[in-house]
């Protein structure tokens, strides 16, 4: 019993030591800075995960993470650049600009207002897509405006305000995966799968990545539509829409089989409210939002499986007139599994929300995209806390060799780090797919 006691403090506080380092002294640039101390931040909270057997076990381990997250409260992104383009649309916003009228490039050059110039002009170095045209949805607008109007143009302030806001979305999140361990009965400690990952206290406490409101209106729009709360599931649903569009994968799990024609129009009635209001926000500005949607799908490659493989080939032969075709042909690979999955859930889960089926559409979008940032997988994470839980634990660590990309000295072994990444989390998947035990969905009742 001491030993057992000794290794869970041990590993308590290499947990803390390791993630509180990341999110102070971790540099982009350094590969080693990030995967030694991740490394040691994912042993010890796989150790801490596994120790839990007790309710006591449970909230001292929950107490860990809480002082964890309060402890880099104050520190600043440094993993990630994306926090100035949030300030970017944010204090256009607050000035009367509309964000998705104007690229960082051109905006300059309408304003007249030396103040307003002056305040840009610090930060348009420091913008990783100054050419583009934002790709925020509305609800990350909205809070963007809400933080740079408090903070101004003082950047430190306002990564507080972001800080804040996240935290508290973080905790109705696990507000929420507690009510619902209760209602689906699932084992209690698996809330911590998500809560507790290092990658999502890294890249959503840390680097403030936006997918924490995606996964927050998910998940209670998962919540609404177990209690029958159909109209208000639908607009949950909705507003994870407007925070990140990849939402839109799951409507379909949202329309049960057996479902009455009054609950079908009452979710989608409550779906197309947000989702309205950002096509209406849209129109004026439509094709400049559509255009940086298709930069992003055609020109952009990062940390992915079979995309650049395909692009690096065709190159080699000199098809470069063909190289669009790729993503078509990836989405369209996408698109017929994806048809699939949900033709076999309609059939198969008439009075359920099938969790598994969710993670699978996620993982599938992932393995074919052309770009997989760290963070991107976080909704994954979550969806983890119900099913394939060892598989998205594997790749939540294994995607952080996705930052090779930037270290000058481990670049050239990006592309095998990435096919090691890739295989390793598609084996796992296999044998946890081939010895699932029962989906958690299956537990719910319409």
């Amino acid at each position: 019993m001491e030993n057992l006691n000794r290794r869970f403090l041990f590993a308590c506080l290499v947990y803390f030591i390791s993630l509180v380092f990341i999110g102070y002294y971790s540099v982009q640039n350094q590969f080693e800075s990030i995967l030694i101390p991740s490394a040691a931040a994912f042993i010890s909270f796989l150790t801490l995960f596994k120790s839990i057997n007790s309710k006591e076990k449970l909230n001292s381990v929950l107490g860990l993470i809480i002082f964890v997250k309060l402890c880099i409260f104050f520190s600043f992104p440094h993993l990630s650049d994306d926090i100035y383009r949030f300030w970017w649309d944010g204090f256009l916003s607050c000035n009367g600009f509309n964000p998705y009228k104007y690229s960082p490039t051109e905006i300059l050059s309408q304003i007249q207002d030396e103040n307003i110039i002056r305040s840009l002009q610090k930060n348009y170095s420091l913008l990783n897509s100054a050419r583009y045209h934002t790709v925020y949805p509305l609800v990350c607008q909205w809070i963007f405006r809400i933080s740079a109007s408090i903070s101004g143009d003082n950047m430190y302030a306002f990564n507080l305000i972001l800080k804040t806001i996240f935290l508290v979305a973080d905790g109705l999140i696990l507000f929420l995966l507690l009510k619902l361990s209760t209602l689906i009965q699932f084992p209690r400690k698996n809330v911590i799968l998500f809560f507790g990952n290092p990658l999502c206290i890294i890249e959503l406490n840390a680097n403030l990545h936006f997918e924490i409101l995606l996964i927050l209106f998910l998940i209670l729009g998962i919540y609404l539509f177990i209690k029958k709360k159909f109209l208000f599931s639908g607009i949950q649903l909705g507003l994870s829409i407007v925070s990140k569009l990849v939402s839109i994968l799951w409507i379909p799990l949202f329309l049960k089989k057996s479902s009455t024609i009054k609950s079908y129009l009452l979710f989608l009635l409550g779906l197309l409210i947000p989702v309205g209001l950002f096509i209406i926000e849209l129109i004026p500005t439509f094709g400049n939002y559509k255009n940086s949607l298709s930069l992003y799908f055609q020109r952009f490659e990062f940390n992915s499986f079979l995309y650049k493989p395909i692009l690096d080939y065709f190159i080699a032969q000199e098809w470069y007139q063909s190289i669009p075709l790729i993503s078509m042909i990836l989405m369209g690979v996408f698109i017929i599994t994806y048809l699939i999955i949900v033709f076999k859930n309609w059939i198969r889960n008439a009075q359920r929300f099938s969790f598994e089926s969710a993670w699978l559409i996620l993982f599938l979008y992932l393995v074919l995209s052309s770009t997989v940032h760290p963070w991107y997988m976080t909704p994954l994470i979550v969806l983890s806390v119900f099913t394939f839980w060892k598989t998205s634990m594997v790749w939540s660590f294994l995607i952080l060799l996705s930052y090779a990309r930037y270290d000058s000295v481990f670049i050239s072994y990006e592309p095998y780090l990435i096919m090691v990444e890739y295989f390793i989390v598609i084996g796992f998947l296999f044998f946890e797919y081939r010895k699932r035990q029962v989906d958690f969905g299956m537990a719910i009742k319409k």
